[in-house]
């Protein structure tokens, strides 16, 4: 099943680094395609997929759904965006 979440202070590739590190340390979990532009994050998953835990793994490193979101959560996400730039280099 397709599954999309609209979230929030994605700005760039570390951004998308560090939102499928965390999605893919979920089981169940099949592919995950962040849209840096939409903001969007589609997870194909199986059954057992927990969703409600995924969307709370991602708050806490500052990406949290749409409208939901804290100046706290804001600064988080400058802190795992450059955690994911380096992960990737």
């Amino acid at each position: 099943m397709k599954y999309q979440i609209q979230v929030e202070n994605i700005k760039c590739g570390g951004c998308v680094n560090s939102v499928k590190s965390k999605v893919l340390k979920y089981s169940g979990i099949d592919s995950v395609d962040v849209n840096v532009e939409e903001g969007t994050i589609v997870i194909e998953a199986g059954e057992g997929f927990d969703l409600t835990g995924i969307k709370k793994g991602l708050a806490s490193i500052g990406y949290p759904e749409s409208g939901t979101g804290s100046q706290l959560q804001k600064a988080r996400s400058y802190v795992s965006c450059m955690i994911g730039r380096m992960e990737k280099a």
